[in-house]
């Protein structure tokens, strides 16, 4: 568990290192990108082990995790086919 609390303020540093190295309009994208896949996306990443490990120690395990933050459904299309 401490792997991923290590991983995630990681890239949180790395992230914030990029951040004051952007001289380029596109490196905002790339910027974006980094936030929330790699400091966003760690974080979730780090509120889900403990879930996984207490499944395997047949413990509680339904903690809510809103992956929903980085990962949402796009609207359907009302298009008949």
């Amino acid at each position: 568990m401490a792997s991923f609390s290590d991983a995630r303020r990681r890239g949180r540093e790395t992230t914030e290192k990029f951040a004051e190295a952007i001289d380029h309009p596109s490196d905002i994208g790339v910027l974006y990108r980094t936030n929330l896949f790699l400091v966003a996306g760690l974080g979730l990443i780090e509120r889900t082990m403990p879930d996984i490990v207490n499944y395997y120690q047949e413990k509680e395990y339904t903690g809510r995790v809103r992956w929903d933050k980085i990962y949402y459904r796009f609207a359907r299309s009302s298009r008949s086919r």
